[in-house]
């Protein structure tokens, strides 16, 4: 199984509080980028290539259950998917998200069918990531929780 961390972090511009989520130690973005370089590259858009940021933890940290797949606005939902990343230029929920499907079942959460609604590249080899749910749980737990709503 996969491994999930959380951890908020301040942004020095804008400057506000994420939450930075780790797979196997490695940040999401991180994975992204490896994923999406080759397919920006083919396209002569290399620098494009996981240009996302972490979600603002007023809207991911706990008491929220965004990472239970249960975002509280709409437009962290595209669908059946959760918005797990978001664009880094200017932190906009709308501005290419990048979402997957968060289901969260009796003793493990699975992420899977990513995708970046504004672009045409495939995700289906990447993932989907399968976290033990009492580990993912105490994961969202010891994250500190985002401003009261």
């Amino acid at each position: 199984m996969d491994v999930i961390r959380f951890q908020r972090k301040r942004l020095k511009f804008p400057e506000f509080d994420v939450v930075e989520v780790l797979i196997n130690d490695t940040p999401l973005v991180e994975l992204v980028r490896r994923y999406e370089l080759p397919l920006a590259t083919a396209e002569g858009r290399p620098q494009s290539a996981g240009d996302y940021g972490s979600l603002e933890a007023s809207v991911a940290a706990p008491p929220s259950r965004h990472f239970l797949g249960e975002p509280t606005y709409g437009s962290y939902r595209h669908g059946e998917r959760t918005q797990v990343l978001l664009c880094d230029a200017d932190y906009e929920p709308g501005c290419k998200p990048f979402v997957c499907r968060i289901d969260v079942l009796a003793d493990h959460v699975v992420w899977s069918s990513f995708r970046q609604p504004g672009d045409p590249w495939s995700y289906d080899g990447f993932g989907p990531f399968e976290f033990d749910r009492v580990q993912y749980e105490k994961a969202l737990a010891a994250l500190p929780s985002g401003p009261p709503w």
